[in-house]
């Protein structure tokens, strides 16, 4: 299932009481002790029924961490309402462990949001699909194949002939899934497969593709599940690096803009005062 239909399921989930009866968990896999420290928090808080559940719900939970190794998850379960579900989420999650009276999803949405939307290629000499990816949804645009000799055969042309040809061959076929490729693009573009054809593939893009290119990922051709993990992965370490990139540019903006000249102007009286370089002259009242 994709991750907007986990969310839009989760986001219709709810106690028609309003009792918080819902645990909601993201967990990193490490931090036990945060597990132990907010279950005893909330245990102080919750009475009667919401209590009951809320220990009958985090056994249910004690007892699959137990069992399995889990990094990286969220959990979303009710044992009043007989409800449990695991997400493995691909990137590191900030540990939380919140009951409310209904599945606490905003991390999760915000995640998918921040990956936002990439074009696939997943290809190898002879066979290649195209697919866009958008909040963590994969769907296959196109497939294309072609029919490339692998073995020369006796009696037939010469060796350095046969790979001439068949390199021509290869050739070709990429040819024609870069212009099916160009229907297709996003901003982003990741680049995957066994062996080097990806490597050939990416160097005979035009420009305008080339610079679209945001990863090239080693996969098995028919490996569409770790080819989707492997491409998140990537765009969220492109979205981490934006937010740090924006964020130098902010403070740099901010540091010429306060410390680049100073001498600043006054706006209540026009007058041009000597801050030192960010010491804004006051407004008399």
């Amino acid at each position: 299932m994709s991750y907007n239909k986990i969310i839009k399921e989760l986001s219709s989930i709810y106690d028609e009481k309003s009792m918080d009866t819902f645990v909601t968990i993201y967990f990193d896999g490490k931090d036990n002790k945060f597990l132990q420290r907010r279950e005893k928090a909330i245990m102080a808080v919750l009475e009667g029924e919401e209590r009951e559940n809320f220990v009958k719900t985090m056994g249910d939970i004690k007892e699959f961490l137990r069992e399995k190794i889990a990094e990286n998850i969220a959990i979303f379960a009710s044992h009043r309402h007989d409800y449990f579900k695991i997400i493995n989420i691909p990137t590191k999650v900030k540990n939380a462990l919140i009951v409310d009276s209904s599945p606490y999803i905003r991390p999760l949405a915000e995640l998918t949001d921040s990956w936002g939307s990439s074009t696939l290629i997943l290809l190898n000499s002879n066979h290649a699909k195209i697919f866009s990816v958008s909040y963590g949804e994969m769907e296959e645009k196109k497939r294309l194949s072609a029919y490339i000799m692998n073995k020369h055969k006796k009696g037939g042309c010469s060796q350095a002939r046969f790979q001439r040809l068949r390199k021509e061959s290869i050739h070709a076929f990429f040819v024609k899934v870069t212009e099916e490729l160009q229907k297709f693009a996003d901003e982003n573009i990741i680049i995957a497969g066994p062996g080097q054809a990806k490597y050939e593939f990416k160097k005979i893009l035009p420009k305008n593709l080339q610079e679209k290119i945001i990863g090239v990922v080693d996969v098995d051709i028919g490996d569409e599940h770790d080819l989707l993990e492997e491409s998140l992965h990537i765009m969220i370490e492109k979205e981490d690096e934006k937010k740090k990139r924006d964020a130098t540019s902010f403070k740099k903006r901010d540091f010429k803009r306060w410390f680049g000249n100073p001498w600043h102007r006054c706006h209540s009286t026009g007058s041009k005062k000597w801050t030192g370089g960010g010491v804004v002259c006051r407004k008399r009242l």
